[in-house]
């Protein structure tokens, strides 16, 4: 999903949203060649957004969330 300024408003001012990212690497080569279509430096950037947009107006109602699965292609890398 994309996020726009709009979305990103209308989260973090409201309450009860939670935003849950899914990575699958902790590099961008292992994350995108499991998350086909996925471009991990985008994903962190519109976290960094997020969070940089709810501490200037410091909010507390936004949860972000990042998930991770873990399998034999990508554990290594939570070691």
């Amino acid at each position: 999903m994309l996020f726009d300024e709009e979305i990103m408003e209308k989260a973090i001012e409201e309450k009860g949203y939670s935003i849950a990212f899914s990575m699958d690497g902790a590099t961008p080569l292992t994350n995108n060649s499991i998350r086909k279509g996925s471009k991990m430096n985008y994903v962190l950037d519109t976290i960094n957004k997020i969070q940089n947009k709810k501490e200037t107006k410091n909010s507390q109602l936004l949860k972000l969330e990042v998930v991770f699965v873990g399998m034999s292609r990508n554990i290594e890398e939570l070691l």
